[in-house]
């Protein structure tokens, strides 16, 4: 008995990995040159150090009235940027994808979305910040744009490795193109598909947490309000929230991958 062909999982580009590097490696060496002229005439201060660290020990429960608020805009803009991420990556992963697409629109549609996963959200905040003004709006455009590249790269990739002898039973039925890929390639890759989603929604509420430090809204701005102000005991308050945040964020994360499988 003949035995069905496997389908081969494509190999990753070298394209994300790279321009993720360079990236990181601009940001990298823009904050070192930026302490390096903030830093190279002053000499440490011990004593103001210590008043730091102190008011850091006394964090003022006061600030929760504003930190509630600042808290339900962070979730919002991380739940409303991975939607309309996740709307753009079911469109384009259909182009990304080697084996539905044609050769110049699959390639390039793989750059656009490689180019868009690699550029990290903060800096895509701070020039939306920049072009439209402060506001929760530049945070949720540039987590969508980060979460499509994500998104439909990872879609892609689930389809270009499913196996076609669904695909090709179908097409012997004589079924069409829609029904083809509803019945034969979306039942392999939905559960990895959700499994990926999680995670992206999972990478764009700590994304969202420092969207604020650039004026694009959610709980950052807060802190930054008052780490300007001096208000210190404030900010070990708001410290405090956001820590609680990200550790319920991982266990949330832990139980929906376990579910998912």
């Amino acid at each position: 008995m003949r035995s069905l062909p496997v389908a081969r999982r494509p190999e990753a580009s070298g394209l994300a990995p790279l321009l993720t590097a360079v990236a990181l490696g601009l940001l990298v060496l823009a904050l070192a040159a930026a302490a390096w002229i903030e830093l190279r005439g002053a000499p440490p201060d011990a004593g103001r150090a210590a008043e730091v660290f102190a008011a850091l020990g006394r964090p003022d429960p006061e600030v929760l009235d504003e930190a509630w608020p600042a808290l339900i805009e962070t979730l919002r803009i991380a739940l409303l940027g991975t939607a309309m991420g996740l709307g753009f990556a079911l469109v384009l992963a259909w182009a990304a994808a080697r084996s539905l697409a044609p050769r110049p629109i699959h390639r390039a549609t793989r750059l656009v979305l490689h180019l868009a996963a690699a550029m990290p959200p903060v800096l895509v905040a701070l020039v939306l910040v920049i072009a439209l003004g402060p506001g929760s709006l530049a945070g949720v455009i540039a987590l969508a744009l980060h979460s499509a590249g994500r998104l439909a790269l990872a879609y892609a990739d689930a389809m270009d490795a499913a196996d076609r002898a669904p695909v090709r039973a179908l097409q012997l039925a004589g079924a069409g193109w829609v029904l083809q890929q509803r019945l034969g390639i979306w039942p392999q890759i939905a559960p990895g598909l959700a499994a990926r989603t999680a995670e992206r929604l999972h990478g764009s509420l700590r994304d969202a947490l420092l969207m604020g430090l650039v004026g694009a809204g959610g709980i950052g701005s807060i802190v930054l309000l008052h780490a300007s102000a001096g208000a210190l005991e404030k900010v070990a308050m708001l410290m405090i929230v956001v820590l609680a945040l990200v550790v319920a964020m991982d266990l949330a994360r832990a139980a929906l991958m376990r579910l998912l499988g």
